[in-house]
């Protein structure tokens, strides 16, 4: 066995490819077949192939013209695109969760795809349903395989209702959008029961997202915890939610864009633990007689700061109007008690400040 090995070794000719001016060679085995020079050449090339591993400073990949037998996750080939092509023609590939998806160079942005005709064994890289993700999960997660470093990756949601939303707990090193329908949100659902439509609770994380409309039965529409934060800055709609926008534990979110109101919960507004909620110069639009607990509920040294926005059509609305507790500050610029809709009035307590 030891004797076929080493011949196949020093003549096959076989190259460990490290690059274009380098490459392992084997080097001939000359001595008697004896346990220890047999040992004494194995050590010195193990040897030679370390030292090659450790000056190298590129890969060379050669192109394969079939897939491989045995994928693993994290495995990286190099398809020719003609006789093999795993979905977007020549180039590299990376397998992740039982998929082949293209590592493209990212020279600009790059969008993903979202049906639902789409199927999670898809690459996203087309907008058919043999191409796209069925879950936003999927493509977030096909996402991050792609070199990022501060370009921007957009995930676009086709039309429909999708029953998962995306929990992001890892790093975004550079800028992940996540965009539904921008004129109609309410043609792009996401509805989800017992969980989070959105959710970023990674530290620095930042998500961009606009374009939906959440529902939630018993989870939260939009929340950013432990740091995370999400910058809402295309119109969206708040459907029926326990609670619609969350900031919790250092978590921040952004709104920077006109949205509607079309369902009722505990919250609208809801900061603790140290989270914030900041809209600005924005129009917020209410439907309808939607019952909140209390609108906005702030506590826990955090602050809701909610300037230059209108609020228009919420004169249905029932509930108390705001809540600011253990030296939580909400912050309109204007102090009028009656700008957040409802029916009961405000109240301040335990530090709280209202302004």
């Amino acid at each position: 066995m030891v004797f076929g090995w080493l011949s196949d070794l020093s003549n096959c000719g076989w190259e460990l490819l490290m690059g274009v001016d380098r490459a392992y060679v084997p080097a001939l085995f000359r001595g008697e077949m004896e346990p220890a020079t047999i040992q004494a050449y194995l050590e010195q090339e193990l040897l030679a192939i370390s030292r090659t591993f450790a000056e190298v400073t590129e890969l060379e990949l050669r192109p394969i013209f079939a897939p491989p037998q045995k994928p693993r996750d994290g495995m990286i080939v190099y398809a020719d695109g003609t006789t093999w092509n795993p979905g977007a023609g020549e180039g590299p590939y990376s397998y992740v969760n039982g998929a082949w998806v293209k590592m493209a160079p990212m020279t600009g942005s790059l969008e993903l795809y979202v049906r639902t005709d789409g199927n999670d064994g898809n690459n996203g890289l087309e907008n058919t349903a043999a191409g796209a993700f069925l879950t936003i999960q999927a493509a977030f997660d096909a996402a991050l395989q792609y070199p990022l470093s501060g370009e921007e990756i957009r995930i676009i949601v086709g039309p429909g209702t999708y029953s998962a939303g995306v929990s992001i707990h890892t790093p975004i090193a550079g800028r992940i959008v996540i965009r539904g329908d921008t004129t109609t949100p309410s043609n792009c659902v996401i509805s989800v029961t017992g969980a989070h439509c959105f959710m970023v609770d990674y530290p620095g994380s930042i998500l961009w997202l606009g374009g939906f409309k959440v529902v939630s039965s018993g989870g939260y529409g939009v929340y950013a915890e432990n740091g995370g934060q999400i910058v809402v800055y295309e119109k969206m709609e708040y459907g029926n939610a326990f609670y619609q926008i969350v900031a919790a534990s250092g978590g921040k979110i952004w709104i920077t864009m006109n949205y509607s109101i079309t369902g009722g919960g505990s919250h609208h507004y809801y900061s603790t633990r140290g989270g914030l909620i900041q809209v600005a110069g924005i129009t917020i639009t209410g439907s309808g007689a939607q019952a909140f607990s209390i609108f906005v509920n702030c506590d826990g040294v955090s602050l809701t700061s909610v300037f230059s926005t209108t609020i228009t059509g919420a004169g249905s609305f029932t509930g108390q109007r705001y809540s600011a507790s253990t030296n939580g500050v909400i912050y309109t610029a204007t102090g009028n008690v009656n700008f957040f809709p409802g029916n009961v009035a405000g109240s301040v307590g335990s530090g709280g400040v209202y302004n």
